[in-house]
């Protein structure tokens, strides 16, 4: 038996990762051959399925005309630009998980137009109850698409894509300082200086417990923009949601033969 062997009381049944409890010891090693096992899987999947749809991003047309300041074209009495919207959905973009912009709002706060997609885990919340749980909206008409100019017939193509300056993990520049170690009782010249410094250190450490990387907007890593081009351009960093065509101005139809839909 190796001298340093760690035993883990359970592990998951398909490939034996190790399953920590509280205060089983949290192994360099067995972090190593998880995480590595997951990558090697994932890239199999991706390389299989590649990029795509995973749910949701249907595009549609706006039920609000956008009302022009410059007149492209007129219907009736009226000027306007047609304008589409992307509902909430998933995706893979450069073999990286994706999702539709959001906001994280107590539920009370929510406003015309939020759908809701996901209640946040780990709160102390009753679903059956009158409790106002955290949860992760998406409004799709805050991501309009207008087609500006509109042509008179033609091709527009949509696209989800990774902000150019996006990176694959959250920024976390708002996270709070370390607290450093406990106060020793020994630095201070008083019992009243060493409480206050005790004190200064629970509440640091408080502020790191309490810390939601979500919260702050910078840090929706997963998160796309929409576009829309008269021309089809590929790119690594963005992925085809649908073609729509104009026919005397008009939106026909909304074409998704072309996409990519891994749920299929």
């Amino acid at each position: 038996m190796a001298k340093n062997t760690i035993f883990y009381s359970r592990r998951s049944k398909n490939f034996s990762f190790e399953q920590f409890l509280r205060a089983e010891i949290y192994g360099g090693a067995a972090d190593y051959r998880r995480f590595t096992t997951l990558d090697y899987n994932m890239q199999s999947f991706l390389g299989v399925g590649g990029d795509g749809i995973l749910s949701g991003w249907e595009v549609q047309i706006s039920k609000t005309p956008y009302l022009s300041s410059e007149t492209s074209y007129s219907s009736g009495s009226s000027a306007y630009l047609p304008r589409l919207i992307v509902t909430p959905g998933k995706g893979v973009i450069n073999s990286y998980f994706s999702e539709s912009p959001y906001e994280i709002k107590y539920r009370s706060e929510e406003v015309e137009g939020d759908i809701e997609v996901e209640v946040l885990p780990f709160q102390d919340v009753d679903a059956d109850e009158e409790d106002d749980p955290l949860v992760k909206v998406v409004n799709p008409y805050n991501y309009e698409l207008v087609l500006d100019p509109v042509i008179e017939n033609g091709h527009y193509f949509v696209f989800a894509e990774l902000p150019s300056d996006q990176l694959p993990y959250p920024k976390m520049e708002d996270f709070p300082e370390r607290a450093g170690p406990f106060p020793n009782v020994a630095n201070y010249a008083t019992r009243a200086e060493y409480v206050i410094a005790v004190q200064e250190w629970n509440d640091s450490i408080q502020e790191i417990h309490s810390y939601e990387w979500e919260d702050n907007d910078e840090n929706h890593f997963t998160e796309v923009q929409f576009s829309v081009s008269t021309t089809y351009i590929g790119s690594p960093n963005k992925i085809l949601l649908a073609e729509v065509v104009i026919r005397d101005y008009e939106i026909v139809s909304i074409d998704t033969s072309e996409v990519n839909n891994l749920d299929s």
